[in-house]
């Protein structure tokens, strides 16, 4: 039975998202353990699906660990161990360190992590929007109705549904990652807000984004499988 703090924890873990599908880490099962110390530091075992898994993917969630975690105001020191990782001690040991990204590998791996993060930041509300969109859709809203909405009406919406209610919650989160002006709740990547005459056009170029993290995320569990398979036979 896990501690009232384990529970916590574990908690704070379930917002840390792989950042290429966008789902919790918890729920994809790459958290093995965790462990709470007397002093108040937290260490947190986890292992992706294969040992080649993008180094900028691992690390994007191993920060992540260490800044949700680090949210609670009783953990003093949070410390993320990547196993079974071409990379892991690599990360392992810089993420102690304090070292950043670029510090700890070089030029072995290209591009900025910023941009990387920046990209997966807009994939994520891409995924979301269309979700809470549709959610709007089969609740009876017209389009004209629900770009209509500014984020404080979405804010106040209640599906009276706990899944749609989630997917509008998560949704007005990443829409809290652009910085903009307009209050629409619903807008472009750009920070514009969408009108009826570009809506079907939106709603294309969400859908090819979920599709493909989809794919993404049904390769992902396959690996995962086999992994599983593999340690058990």
């Amino acid at each position: 039975m896990r501690s009232a703090k384990a529970t916590e924890v574990w908690e704070a873990l379930s917002t840390v998202c792989d950042p290429e599908l966008d789902e919790p880490i918890t729920d994809l099962e790459f958290v093995e353990e965790v462990v709470v110390a007397g002093s108040g530091d937290v260490t947190v075992q986890f292992r992706l699906p294969t040992a080649w898994c993008s180094p900028n993917f691992a690390w994007l969630m191993a920060t992540g660990i260490v800044t949700e975690v680090g949210k609670l105001d009783w953990v003093k020191e949070v410390r993320p161990i990547l196993r079974d990782h071409i990379f892991g001690n690599k990360i392992n040991e810089g993420l102690t360190l304090g070292n950043s990204f670029e510090e700890v590998f070089g030029n072995e791996v290209s591009g900025s992590i910023e941009e990387v993060r920046k990209k997966f930041v807009i994939k994520a509300f891409q995924r979301r929007q269309e979700l809470v969109i549709k959610d709007l859709l089969n609740y009876g809203l017209e389009v004209f109705e629900l770009l209509a909405m500014t984020l404080i009406d979405l804010s106040d919406f209640n599906f009276n549904n706990e899944n749609a209610n989630k997917n509008r919650l998560r949704y007005i989160e990443a829409r809290g990652k652009f910085t903009v002006e307009n209050t629409a709740a619903f807008i472009d990547e750009n920070g514009e807000k969408i009108h009826p005459k570009n809506f079907q056009r939106r709603m294309e170029k969400l859908r090819s984004t979920r599709l493909n993290m989809e794919f993404t995320g049904s390769v992902c569990r396959s690996l995962l499988k086999v992994r599983d398979k593999s340690e058990t036979s």
